[in-house]
């Protein structure tokens, strides 16, 4: 449920978020270098990165290359999201540091609308303010208040590189915008205020405790598998130099065996 403030309200709260709201198209810390056809490179199935990876925070490149690769990507970052029961879905929470972002607010494959917004720009937030609880796929099962503009005007492409300008409102309002953070490297909890953040502050410790030991389970899963792969090959290279030798001590042998005949 959506919760319209007050001019009062909405100006003691706007005080209160870690990341101010502002129209960003001459700014030039928002623009980021442009990527090359490496940075658009991924191997399906794609996973959600979950919080509290890097990545999340990495700057993002520009799109310059409209092609088949890159609308793959974009449907592929599709059925992660239905898969996840989500609404949005940005690239660098699947790895990729590029602006790009895909949503669809009705949240199910074959209804409402895809959209698929490249080098998204915004150049108009509302005034108006409204207190939405948001969920993130990169936070699982973490929902809280978050205090967002009620409309955005922006400028963007489209997967095959085509201009738009379009204003958007309500929930797919709302929408980009998550997803719109995630391009600038702002995560949900940076836009709440501090007793939001709070409410949610074991959680996110869980989060980031599970994070960290997954991650070093993973690290020792390579370990041994190197350790594995080394191993064999050393059995390997011992095998091929026992059967020289076998071989070298057959041969003289039978060399032996011949002259003393």
């Amino acid at each position: 449920m959506v919760h319209a403030l007050g001019k009062e309200q909405s100006q003691a709260v706007r005080a209160l978020i870690g990341r101010p709201y502002k129209e960003e198209k001459d700014d030039a810390d928002y623009i980021s270098d442009n990527s090359r056809t490496a940075d658009l490179r991924f191997e399906p199935p794609l996973k959600v990165v979950q919080y509290p990876d890097p990545v999340l925070r990495a700057r993002n490149k520009r799109i310059n290359t409209f092609d088949d690769n890159l609308r793959s990507l974009a449907d592929e970052m599709f059925d992660v999201m239905y898969k996840t029961d989500g609404i949005g879905l940005s690239a660098p929470q699947v790895g990729v540091n590029v602006q790009l972002m895909v949503f669809n607010p009705a949240g199910v494959e074959g209804e409402g609308e895809e959209i698929v917004l490249v080098n998204p720009v915004v150049y108009k937030f509302s005034k108006r303010l409204s207190v939405y609880e948001e969920g993130c796929l990169s936070f699982p099962g973490i929902y809280a208040n978050v205090l967002r503009p009620d409309t955005v005007k922006i400028d963007a492409q489209d997967a095959s590189g085509a201009k738009i300008k379009v204003k958007l409102s309500e929930l797919s309002a709302r929408v980009f915008q998550h997803e719109f953070d995630h391009l600038q490297g702002i995560l949900f909890f940076d836009r709440m205020t501090m007793d939001v953040v709070e409410s949610i502050h074991e959680q996110l410790k869980v989060l980031q405790t599970f994070q960290v030991h997954h991650q070093a389970e993973l690290q020792i899963q390579v370990f041994v598998e190197l350790f594995v792969g080394a191993y064999t090959a050393v059995i390997l290279v011992l095998a091929v130099l026992l059967c020289l030798v076998m071989y070298n001590i057959n041969e003289i042998v039978h060399r032996n065996f011949t002259i003393y005949e």
